[in-house]
């Protein structure tokens, strides 16, 4: 209890003003009719948000493991470390960069990943210079002949 008390006190008021007030306006946003669309609307949220999100975590899955295989195969570089431990080092990188590859090869695969190549792309083109980009009912779409070719 003291140490939420602690807390506490270190908030500025403002903030913790809003974090009393937080759970009635998500509430009031969350059990209203016109609230909810006009959110989707201001933050942009996208057709198949769910699916994008999922296929983010798994990619971000994939680089974090590749990062951690990438620090393993690291470790073997500095000049103090044993024979020991740079062999292990090496194998439990290789197991580390087997398991990316692994990884990505089954997103590689996934029908849901066309979905999130052409958000990503659509999201990084600008549709006022780039001529791939198309801006159909509000939204920002790819181009047909280039999403084929891509």
């Amino acid at each position: 209890m003291n140490a939420l008390v602690h807390w506490l006190r270190g908030i500025r008021s403002s903030n913790l003003v809003f974090l009393i007030s937080a759970p009635v306006i998500i509430w009031l946003i969350a059990t209203s009719r016109n609230y909810g669309p006009a959110l989707k609307a201001v933050l942009g949220v996208e057709e198949n948000a769910g699916i994008l999100l999922g296929l983010f975590v798994i990619c971000a899955v994939v680089w974090i493991v590749g990062g951690i295989a990438t620090w393993r195969i690291l470790r073997t570089l500095r000049p103090d470390e044993d024979a020991l431990d740079i062999k292990m080092d090496r194998r439990s990188s290789a197991i580390w960069f087997a398991l990316q590859a692994v990884i990505a090869a089954v997103i590689a695969v996934l029908p849901q990943m066309d979905i999130y190549l052409v958000s990503v792309v659509v999201n990084e083109l600008d549709p006022r210079s780039s001529g791939h980009v198309l801006v159909v009912d509000g939204a920002f779409v790819l181009d047909e002949a280039f999403q084929t070719y891509m």
